[in-house]
């Protein structure tokens, strides 16, 4: 009955499923860069072996601390009830 509900709520707000000609083309440039960035691993991994899996993380690592100090740093984590990228993607598309 919930599943009912919602699709209620999404009809009287008066919602539309429709895709623009720039959402596919974003979709498409997406999965080309996806596609290029999968081929590119590949060719690392066999080429350095496994030992490029700990390079990537160790790089995700320290991108992820990088990042945090740059958001510390503007402030995004000051805000009170802020829980984590959830609640920032939520302040940005609904403030209140």
């Amino acid at each position: 009955m919930s599943n009912e509900n919602s699709a209620q709520n999404y009809e009287q707000e008066d919602l539309k499923r429709e895709l623009k000609n720039r959402h596919i083309q974003m979709i498409a440039i997406g999965g080309a860069v996806g596609t290029g960035l999968f081929y590119g691993s590949s060719w690392a991994i066999r080429t350095a072996g496994p030992a490029i899996l700990l390079v990537y993380i160790l790089a995700a690592i320290a991108i992820n601390f990088v990042m945090r100090g740059v958001m510390v740093g503007s402030g995004v984590w000051v805000r009170q009830g802020f829980e984590g990228g959830g609640g920032l993607a939520e302040n940005v598309a609904c403030p209140e």
